[in-house]
């Protein structure tokens, strides 16, 4: 009885961990640069900001110190629960700095989630700043890859398979 629980204990944290990462998040607003770190035992986070469709947003990641190689996806939830893996980049901004240009497809809720390169199996630290920028549309809500609001294909939860991306 003792192991049954807790493998039941184990389950629920192995799915609640996805989830608990957004719920960890830290807002970002259009128009303000935060900081951040990454190690190997905080190798990711997540910062959220509220869009409307149309908007074409910008989000930048620059190492600060160490030698992070910083890596930006993009993420909304969508109307099952599931998260849509938007579009994600590595070297955009030169080097070893990421940026993404984006058009939303739709009014709402998305997640930047800032990592290392390779998520947790990699070996990079250091701090980082993360910018987000409103390039055009209406919002006045809290170089790189440039896309358009169209889904990869993938949803589910972030990291659950990240063969399929």
């Amino acid at each position: 009885m003792k192991r049954l629980i807790c493998s039941a204990i184990v389950i629920v944290l192995l799915l609640a961990t996805p989830i608990a990462a957004f719920a960890a998040s830290d807002p970002i607003d259009y128009g303000e640069t935060v900081t951040g770190s990454i190690s190997d035992t905080n190798w990711n986070y997540f910062w959220y900001f509220d869009g409307k469709s149309g908007d074409k947003v910008s989000f930048t990641m620059r190492a600060t110190s160490g030698d992070l190689d910083a890596w930006l996806t993009l993420w909304k939830q969508n109307s099952s629960g599931d998260w849509d893996y938007l579009v994600t980049n590595n070297d955009g901004a030169g080097g070893s700095d990421a940026k993404i240009t984006y058009t939303l497809a739709a009014s709402g809720r998305y997640f930047i989630e800032t990592p290392r390169y390779q998520d947790k199996s990699g070996s990079t630290s250091g701090s980082y700043s993360l910018a987000l920028a409103l390039l055009s549309g209406s919002s006045s809500s809290s170089g790189g890859s440039s896309s358009s609001g169209s889904s990869s294909g993938y949803s589910g939860k972030p990291h659950d398979n990240w063969a399929d991306l």
